[in-house]
Parts: structure tokens; sequence; C-alpha cells
């Protein structure tokens, strides 16, 4: 809003992969998960994934410092709505300030991308996969790298 009237301005935002960057599994978890996700217990399957707490605070920090809106990317093989609702559940019980989740696959997300304008960066963890997206994708390895 300035001056009285409202902005049509969209707010930037960027793309967190899941896997790697803000949640990690153990090799027992994998297990654990695949069997409840058969089972469509998405909320209990995605509890096996542990958080990267500095990257959640970091999160925190990108969204409320620079206004930026943070939407978390999944590769996993089910594109179900229970499947997303359970993942938004699962950081949603981590008071995470993710606005959407999106479930994809890179090759889609990298071609895709081109008709997102308001993305401006996506940032993935694993080094195979951060290249496809063009110069809006970005390895991330630390989470001091997540906003720059």
């Amino acid at each position: 809003m300035q001056n009285g009237n409202i902005s049509n301005v969209v707010q930037p935002r960027i793309l967190l992969v899941f896997e790697g960057t803000l949640g990690h599994i153990s090799k027992e978890g994998v297990p654990v998960f695949n069997h409840f996700a058969t089972q469509g217990e998405w909320y209990t399957a995605w509890s096996q994934w542990s958080l990267d707490q500095m990257m959640c605070r970091m999160m925190w920090d990108v969204t409320k410092r620079q206004g930026i809106n943070i939407n978390v990317v999944s590769f996993v093989g089910d594109k179900s709505e229970d499947c997303r609702m359970g993942l938004q559940d699962h950081l949603d019980a981590h008071h995470l300030p993710v606005a959407d989740i999106l479930l994809t696959d890179p090759g889609l997300l990298a071609r895709e991308i081109a008709f997102m304008p308001d993305v401006a960066r996506i940032y993935d963890g694993n080094a195979e996969t951060a290249m496809m997206y063009g110069n809006k994708g970005t390895l991330i390895t630390h989470w001091n790298q997540l906003g720059k």
C-alpha cells in the first residue's frame, strides 16, 4: 500500500527444495517413510524427516527482513494432494513461514521456471539438479546462502 492505494506489485518468491536442503532423512528412516507413504499416512511419513534448524531460522530471517515468500518444492514420486497436505502439516507443526508446497520433478520444474517471473531463485542442495534451472538455480551447501 502506498499513499492509501493498494499496490499491484507482485511479491518475489524463492523456491527451496525440501530434500537435502531443508529436510534430511536417515537410512533407517527411508523404509519407514516408504511404508507410511504407501499406506497414505503422509503426515507420519513426512515426520520421518528431520529439519535443519539453522535453515528454519534463516527462512524466518529471509521472510521478515527481505519480504520474500518461500515456497517449498519436493521431488517425491507421489504428486497427490494428500502428500502435499502431509508435508504442509509437517512444516506447519514446526511453525515455518512457507507460503506454498510444490510437488514436481526437476525436469518439469526446469521447463516451467520460464513461466514463473515472480520466482527470484531456486535453492537446491543437489548438485545434479541445481543447475537445471538456468540463472535462477543455486546450489545451496550451507544455510547461510539462503536469500543471497
